[in-house]
């Protein structure tokens, strides 16, 4: 219908007004950090920096938002209970299309920055596409709509990067790098078992009836099956490698400053 919020024009719009308005706060933002670091400082920094000083920004309010109606639609509302496959409430259309319209922004930042490393990429396009699949076939929403969740992680993300970037020598930074080890161990290391379990469960744990669900329901593209069964582990076993490197990252990071304190007192 013309006037359903799922119409294909809404959509478009909502994505591309959510790609401008990072856009164009990017350019705010930028100008701000010029104005606040002063030009020497800003200048000094590498070209890959400066485009992070502004998008870590955008990234943060992002994950916010994507987080948070997440979180409401699906351990709030209760939004997929009893059915993982074919519910597609209001709150997963505006997660998704927010998530399009910043992942297009995001890649667009990638581009000019240049040296991420592959999994980024693969995360990011995957993102991209899963995103673009599920607003046009819906089904099934709650596992994409699950991983969004992990998305808070980008705020422990860049308060690391900011504190590393702006003001290395902080005593604050080994208290963030546990901290940030800490939320990806509550908000991502879980996600992909527990979208494993979900399935498991809403089949009723039936290995028939997990097969048909996936395989044989009409109301479920082949395509988006698929593919969702592919980010499930993919994602999943990057968010354990994250996780993983964030806890080392974590405990380098405490070890350091437990020799500077040492050194200090001697």
């Amino acid at each position: 219908m013309s006037d359903s919020p799922f119409a294909a024009k809404a959509t478009l719009a909502r994505i591309s007004a959510t790609f401008i308005s990072y856009s164009l706060a990017h350019g705010v933002l930028d100008f701000a950090w010029r104005h606040k670091l002063g030009p020497q400082r800003y200048n000094a920094l590498s070209r890959r920096d400066r485009i992070y000083l502004a998008e870590k920004v955008c990234s943060s309010v992002n994950a916010l938002v994507v987080s948070g109606l997440a979180f409401k639609a699906i351990f709030l509302d209760k939004a997929y209970d009893g059915d993982t496959m074919h519910p597609y409430p209001p709150l997963a259309h505006e997660a998704f299309s927010h998530l399009c319209g910043y992942t297009i922004y995001d890649l667009v930042t990638m581009w000019f920055q240049g040296g991420d490393h592959w999994s980024m990429w693969t995360h990011h396009l995957m993102s991209l596409y899963g995103t673009s699949l599920i607003i046009y076939l819906r089904n099934p929403s709650f596992y994409p709509l699950l991983f969004g969740v992990a998305e808070i992680t980008a705020l422990a993300n860049n308060l690391v990067w900011y504190l590393q970037t702006l003001a290395p020598t902080s005593r604050i930074i080994p208290f963030a790098l546990v901290a940030r080890a800490v939320m990806f161990i509550l908000t991502r290391v879980w996600i992909g078992p527990y979208a494993m379990f979900r399935a498991w469960a809403n089949a009723d744990f039936d290995l028939t009836k997990l097969w048909m669900q996936w395989a044989k329901d009409p109301q479920v593209a082949k395509i988006a099956a698929v593919l969702t069964m592919v980010n499930v582990f993919t994602i999943g076993w990057f968010n354990v490698g994250w996780t993983i490197a964030t806890c080392k990252l974590a405990v380098r990071g405490w070890r350091k400053k437990g020799l500077l304190v040492a050194k200090k007192s001697q």
